[in-house]
């Protein structure tokens, strides 16, 4: 078996989580902060878009008792493990062996090959022309996502909020497309030609919804300002671009003219602190979905069929929760009985 590599990934074998970690496997798989838990049968891994989340997670590990050397920076109980481009693997470990796209463990075969999930795949093969315009339905749907996310967590009327916020989400969300192709082993050509069909259907779909003469000027300028934001804030980029999304979408109010720059105050920050929170947390989970979208539709997944996925996997994910919140909710009632049960003895 074998398992994708994404952005960063904390991979840990699961005799050690059956050893260490509270709970096992199972317990490990409810901890994963995001959608995007892998697991086969000898390893489980957590995937991250920046190098601040591992080391945040890394360090949860430790709490827990894994072990990890400071000084010399390895451990044998987990491995951290990145694509190529964001610098490979961390450190050595005798049981993991990797490539470009996938790592599995050692004392079993890279099964791409005799692994049914990736022969399935394999076994479609899109043509580049068709995986451009399945890839292009990404920004449609991520963008809507955007804004119901963004109407949603502070609670706006859609008819302050219409054509041009929506306009707005969806540039968004052309950036992150480009942003998490980018990483794929794919050509400048490919990438020219999806920036392209991406922008123009933006443009299309809006040309008589703005008031703007020049849409493609626009899109262009909007989507520099997010583009510069990884090179700027480093591993923290998510953060800073949430932050701007957040900014750019409430500047759309009431408007129908598109423009470079968005102003909005410090006194609209601060007043909406616990929307800002829950805008970030619901867009850092669309982030994700955005990954596996991708993820799927590159290896020869259809749009249609990448949806059906991602519904399987939120699906199942929903349910785990729900058992997760029922547990802390018993917890809560049995800690209130006991509560109210001492204070009536005294």
């Amino acid at each position: 078996m074998s398992l994708e590599i994404h952005f960063w990934n904390i991979v840990v074998p699961h005799k050690i989580l059956e050893l260490k970690y509270p709970g096992g496997i199972k317990q490990f798989k409810l901890d994963c902060p995001n959608k995007m838990y892998q697991e086969d049968d000898y390893l489980a891994s957590y995937s991250f878009m920046n190098e601040y989340d591992v080391e945040t997670y890394m360090n949860r590990l430790l709490q827990k008792g894994f072990n990890y050397d400071q000084k010399d920076g390895i451990s044998d109980d987990f491995v951290v493990l990145a694509m190529e481009l964001n610098g490979g693997l961390w450190w050595s470990v005798d049981w993991l062996d990797h490539d470009s796209e996938i790592c599995w463990y050692k004392e079993s075969p890279n099964t791409y090959s005799n692994n049914s999930n990736n022969s399935d795949k394999q076994g479609k093969k899109l043509t580049q022309s068709t995986q451009l315009y399945e890839l292009r339905k990404c920004v449609d749907l991520i963008g809507e996502i955007t804004y119901n996310n963004f109407i949603l967590s502070f609670d706006l009327n859609k008819n302050d909020f219409g054509s041009l916020t929506l306009f707005e989400a969806k540039i968004s969300s052309l950036f992150m497309l480009d942003y998490l192709v980018t990483s794929k082993n794919i050509s400048k050509e490919f990438r020219d030609n999806l920036n392209h069909i991406s922008s123009s259907k933006i443009q299309n779909d809006f040309a008589n919804q703005l008031e703007n003469k020049n849409l493609d000027d626009i899109i262009e300028k909007r989507y520099i300002s997010y583009a510069q934001i990884p090179g700027m804030a480093k591993e923290r980029w998510q953060l800073s671009y949430h932050r701007l999304l957040d900014i750019n979408l409430k500047g759309t109010k009431n408007s129908k003219t598109a423009k470079e720059a968005y102003p909005t105050t410090l006194e609209d920050a601060d007043k909406h602190l616990f929307q800002n929170i829950n805008f970030i947390t619901l867009e850092t989970e669309n982030s994700y979905r955005f990954v596996r979208l991708i993820d799927e539709i590159m290896s020869g997944a259809t749009f249609e069929d990448a949806i059906k996925v991602l519904d399987s996997i939120e699906t199942k994910s929903k349910k785990e929760d729900r058992t997760k919140e029922n547990i802390n909710s018993l917890v809560r009632r049995l800690l209130n009985f006991f509560i109210k049960k001492n204070k009536a003895k005294t």
